[in-house]
């Protein structure tokens, strides 16, 4: 449970912080708007368990303050991991969220978007044994 909690809050700031980033912008105004609702409703989401968490109420905040700083994505990820290991009702729900993020594809253009990448394919392999690649 410990790997999946930490899969998880770490999906959740990288996915985050790059919405943060172009939150303010024009691109988030206007044709991002549709495309970052699954994005928002998670933010939503983690904003609302964190309104009695002064901690990570802060740690959200120093997120969306400074998006590529990597301390305060860690900060925010420590806090999540806190709040799923209080609630592990919150591991589905996040983990929901997350998987709707990914199979929306406006959510998926504009993170490729705003990396900067170009990703025609994601690849996952799994293996029990050696794998050459040439």
């Amino acid at each position: 449970m410990d790997s999946t909690i930490t899969s998880l809050a770490a999906s959740a700031v990288a996915t985050l912080a790059p919405y943060l980033a172009k939150a303010g912008e024009e691109f988030a105004k206007e044709a991002g708007k549709a495309a970052l609702g699954k994005i928002d409703a998670l933010y939503d989401f983690l904003k609302k368990r964190f309104q009695d968490r002064p901690n990570a109420k802060g740690a959200l905040g120093d997120l969306k303050a400074n998006p590529d700083d990597e301390d305060a994505q860690a900060a925010l990820r420590v806090q999540i991991k806190k709040l799923m290991k209080a609630d592990p009702t919150i591991v589905k729900t996040i983990q929901q969220m997350l998987s709707e993020i990914k199979q929306d594809k406006g959510s998926v253009s504009f993170l490729t978007q705003v990396y900067g990448g170009n990703v025609d394919k994601l690849i996952n392999i799994g293996a029990a044994g050696t794998v050459n690649i040439n």
